[in-house]
């Protein structure tokens, strides 16, 4: 699993890798802010930074859908971490010759720097385990959601409507806790002594029906956080004495109508906030 250094450089980083540097707020609360007015602060930094959220969103370009080679598709899993297991799970079905090129469609958005080069917003997990059997320099072309050049904002714009149930970005409550926590250190919004409803609706702003545990979570002091990010993996490799079964957590779980469901955010939030 990346640090949590490699997510804030992830975000930081240079425009040399093809990608802007997210721009610095104007709402960023450097002082401590007294309990009186600490609400009505956090009020004002969470609608300023849901409209901006929105604005980015409704300035998205038209993407077009195309067919595009592996060897011009770059990682970039700004949403979630790649999970090895699950990574394992596509080789398997690659090996297998069952999986569809015709009907798995990536999300990516063109290389600012680079025009012939894309970075992967949806569909991390599906390139590594295309490239571990085919290789980083396969001409082999796979479906493609394709955005010009976006900005940080926007990228983070997309993350609500790649969550929604029918699409293929299921966040767990590790990707939730770890996305909300780099948002938040993007836009650097400091943390607050509770929870607002003004925070959840900043929340559902970014993440369809983000967990209210998740948010808390996400603002912990560091080494609180890093303690819940151990339990959290141990607890999704099954090496907790509380551990659900595998399927239960894992991306696998599904409905029968094909929707996915909430569990696992609910019970790692439950299980978590006992310790």
């Amino acid at each position: 699993m990346d640090s949590e250094e490699d997510h804030d450089a992830l975000l930081q980083q240079a425009p040399s890798p093809g990608l802007p540097v997210f721009p610095t707020t104007s709402h960023v609360l450097t002082t401590p802010i007294p309990k009186s007015s600490e609400k009505e602060t956090v009020e004002d930094v969470c609608s300023r930074t849901q409209k901006s959220l929105d604005g980015a969103r409704k300035l998205l370009p038209q993407p077009i859908e195309t067919e595009l080679e592996l060897s011009v598709l770059l990682p970039y899993p700004v949403y979630r971490n790649v999970d090895a297991s699950y990574v394992q799970k596509f080789v398997e079905i690659i090996r297998a010759k069952i999986f569809s090129f015709k009907t798995s469609m990536f999300v990516v958005c063109q290389s600012h720097t680079d025009r012939q080069k894309y970075y992967i917003l949806d569909g991390n997990h599906r390139y590594e385990g295309l490239i571990s059997n085919l290789g980083a320099n396969s001409t082999t072309k796979v479906y493609c959601k394709v955005y010009s050049p976006l900005s940080r904002e926007q990228i983070f714009s997309l993350c609500f409507e790649l969550t929604k149930p029918r699409m293929s970005l299921e966040l767990r409550f590790l990707d939730q806790v770890q996305l909300l926590r780099k948002f938040m250190k993007a836009k650097r919004i400091q943390p607050a002594s509770k929870i607002f409803d003004s925070q959840l609706e900043l929340g559902n702003a970014l993440i369809t029906n983000p967990n209210k545990e998740a948010l808390e979570v996400s603002q912990w002091p560091q080494e609180s956080y890093e303690v819940a990010v151990s339990y959290i993996v141990a607890f999704h490799e099954g090496k907790t004495k509380d551990a659900q079964p595998f399927e239960i957590l894992h991306h696998a779980n599904k409905t029968l109508d094909r929707m996915l469901p909430d569990l696992k955010a609910k019970i790692f939030g439950r299980q978590l906030f006992k310790q």
